[in-house]
Parts: structure tokens; C-alpha cells; sequence
């Protein structure tokens, strides 16, 4: 039987600093979803 693995107890605590979520969805494919998000993620880690 495997053990618990320890990268899961880093979890909580990087979640402590997370302060907004943004959902970026759609219904169709092939719209730019991982675009605006990766966008989104790097304006935001400019600030």
C-alpha cells in the first residue's frame, strides 16, 4: 500500500493566498480560453 503523498500538505497553504478566482468558459472549442487566461494570469502577476 502506498503512503499519502507529500506535495498534498503544500496545497492548503499556497490556497491561503489565493484571494480571486477568474473562470474563463465556453461552450464551443478553439475560442482562445487558454489565451485570455495564461493573458489574464500574466497582467495579473505584473501588479
Amino acid at each position: 500500500m502506498r503512503g499519502v503523498d507529500p506535495r498534498l500538505a503544500v496545497i492548503p497553504e499556497r490556497l491561503k493566498r489565493v484571494s480571486r478566482i477568474a473562470v474563463f468558459c465556453s461552450g464551443k472549442g478553439g475560442v482562445g480560453k487558454t489565451l485570455l487566461a495564461s493573458l489574464a494570469a500574466l497582467i495579473a502577476a505584473r501588479r
